[in-house]
């Protein structure tokens, strides 16, 4: 069995945006040199860069039905809006419609695994946490405490 550290070097990549002919473009080099070769380029060809951010790794394959749990809740509390079955808050109402739309955001991304900017990754680990939570709390709510460990 292994218990030591990864074996293998951790893999860093940035996003690289340049504009190009009035189009946006983007690369995705793996080192700084690589990124001042490509600012070079751009520069010699007379394009403009537009930024340049480091990206994150981001399991899309263990977290496509947390985002698809959120955005089902959402739906589902808003129809009930709707009906008159629950009251109507246009605040709650408006959250959960934002909140639904950046849910199904992250549903799109790439499969296995998508590369994020932070400001990114960072909501769809919130994302990812309030699946959790809801979990968690409707397990509670059922009685079904031996369920909970797998929240």
């Amino acid at each position: 069995m292994y218990y030591g550290q990864r074996q293998f070097p951790k893999e860093d990549r940035w996003e690289f945006k340049y504009e190009r002919d009035g189009h946006t473009r983007y690369c995705y080099p793996r080192s700084k040199e690589s990124i001042e070769d490509n600012r070079k380029f751009c520069l010699e060809k007379g394009w403009k860069v537009l930024s340049v951010k480091k990206v994150y790794p981001f399991s899309t394959e263990k977290n496509q039905h947390n985002f698809e749990l959120i955005r089902n809740v959402c739906s589902n509390r808003m129809h009930d809006m709707d009906m008159g079955d629950i009251p109507y808050d246009g605040e709650a109402y408006d959250k959960m419609y934002d909140l639904k739309e950046r849910a199904e955001q992250y549903m799109g991304l790439p499969l296995p695994v998508a590369w994020l900017p932070y400001e990114q990754l960072k909501e769809a680990k919130e994302i990812v946490a309030m699946a959790h939570e809801h979990r968690y709390a409707a397990n509670l709510a059922a009685g079904n405490y031996r369920w909970l460990h797998l929240c």
